[in-house]
């Protein structure tokens, strides 16, 4: 996990800025634009409440946000599902990649009981393991792990990965980095 100091900001600072709200749920930052800014977070599976969390990584990113829900406007979550219904090998890849996601979702547990049941754990929150519900959880979930195939395909539809204008620094009043 990266640190806590961005250009001297908190984390809690920058993601507040990215999000525009403040975070609702205790995270770490997983992982850090080429600029030094958080890009993804890794959340605890319950909220301070007790309420179950289904993502364990959440973008902060603001320009993959804007450039991923383009793409969700643009109907690419409807075609990435057809594409994942007939293309077994790359379905196979989101299973492992969302066993991979439980796991790691019970283990943050470290033995607390969500109010209200589990949730769905699977990443993006989708009921079924084979649908994608959200570009943004799936991308975030790449970026922590690279070769996640659903993730490449997002990635694919990108211009540029990262922004060129280090967005970010304008977003915090002390981010002079």
């Amino acid at each position: 996990m990266a640190g806590g100091n961005f250009h001297g900001c908190s984390k809690e600072q920058v993601v507040a800025a990215q999000l525009g709200r403040e975070a609702s749920i205790p995270f770490e930052v997983a992982v850090v634009c080429p600029f030094g800014w958080p890009a993804v977070i890794s959340n605890e599976p319950v909220t301070p409440e007790g309420a179950p969390n289904p993502n364990l990584y959440y973008l902060t990113c603001p320009y993959l946000i804007k450039e991923l829900s383009r793409l969700e406007d643009g109907g690419f979550t409807e075609r990435l599902q057809e594409r994942l219904d007939r293309d077994r090998s790359l379905a196979e890849g989101m299973k492992v990649a969302q066993e991979g996601h439980r796991r790691q979702w019970t283990m943050a547990l470290r033995g607390r009981k969500p109010a209200g049941g589990a949730g769905s754990p699977t990443i993006g929150g989708a009921g079924d393991d084979r649908r994608v519900k959200c570009l943004h959880a799936h991308f975030a979930y790449h970026l922590v792990y690279e070769s996640y195939g659903v993730g490449v395909l997002i990635g694919d539809q990108l211009a540029e990965l990262w922004c060129s204008d280090q967005r970010c620094r304008r977003l915090t009043s002390n981010g002079d980095g």
